[in-house]
């Protein structure tokens, strides 16, 4: 576990409070619920339905970022395979769906969209549990209007 200083954690517990998920959670909310020790957190069911994906291709089928017609990217999959979950999918074109989680791409941007295009589907509880990591704060991305690779939200 990587240990921050008080005045870090104190201005980053500022930011993860300005955004609440769908259930009014935010992601300051979570770092307390869960604890700083992923070993104790709860382990997460593999969902696996096949209906989810078409369902939220039909809600989504264009990219978030291009415009162009979109895959659905499934987020969090690991090694028990893909989580059909509302909440860890993501609209992207084939291009964009190759560069997720790089320097083009980073998760904070990606979950700035997610916030910013799907916001009924998102859990920032549910996430964090699936990718066994804190989700990276992403306020920035919507108060500034940041860009990434030359788009902004």
């Amino acid at each position: 576990m990587r240990r921050k200083g008080k005045a870090t954690a104190e201005r980053n517990a500022g930011r993860l409070a300005s955004f609440a998920d769908s259930k009014g959670v935010t992601l300051q909310d979570v770092r307390i619920k869960l604890g700083e020790d992923s070993t104790f957190w709860p382990r997460v069911p593999l969902v696996r339905d096949p209906r989810v994906c078409p369902m939220f291709h039909a809600i989504h089928p264009y990219c978030w970022i291009t415009g162009q017609p979109a895959q659905v990217h499934h987020g969090a999959a690991g090694s028990r395979g893909k989580r059909d979950h509302m909440a860890l999918l993501f609209a992207l074109s084939p291009e964009k769906h190759e560069l997720v989680n790089g320097p083009e791409l980073p998760l904070a941007w990606l979950l700035a969209l997610k916030y910013a295009y799907d916001f009924p589907h998102t859990d920032f509880e549910y996430m964090t549990l699936c990718w066994r990591y804190f989700l990276p704060d992403f306020s920035e991305f919507l108060k500034a209007g940041l860009t990434v690779a030359g788009r902004s939200l």
